[in-house]
């Protein structure tokens, strides 16, 4: 038997703007689990914000994601927004790699 996939993004929606809250691990650790929660975020319609400003741990699968994510919803002509951590060293790490410039 197969466990269910963890939902790693609390899904919240607050004046049309759907918010996607991560609090876990924004990871290769979770990558398949994050995938299908943000292909569901592609097929809905409307401005998503994708909130890793509490998220434990972000790596290179986690960037890549997030930022394939919001290229497909400007692609769709919908607004798009990242939160980075606040997170000290995930967020020092992010500024000094250039990734703050991605989103």
């Amino acid at each position: 038997m197969f466990a269910m996939s963890n939902v790693i993004l609390q899904i919240t929606e607050n004046n049309q703007v759907v918010h996607m809250i991560c609090s876990n691990g924004f990871n290769a650790a979770n990558a398949e689990s994050i995938k299908a929660e943000l292909m569901e975020s592609v097929e809905r319609t409307g401005e998503e914000i994708l909130s890793l400003q509490h998220a434990t741990a972000l790596d290179i699968t986690g960037i890549q994601l997030a930022f394939a994510w919001r290229k497909a919803l400007t692609a769709q002509g919908r607004k798009a927004t990242v939160e980075l951590p606040r997170a000290e060293n995930i967020n020092d790490l992010l500024v000094k790699t250039g990734v703050t410039k991605l989103f």
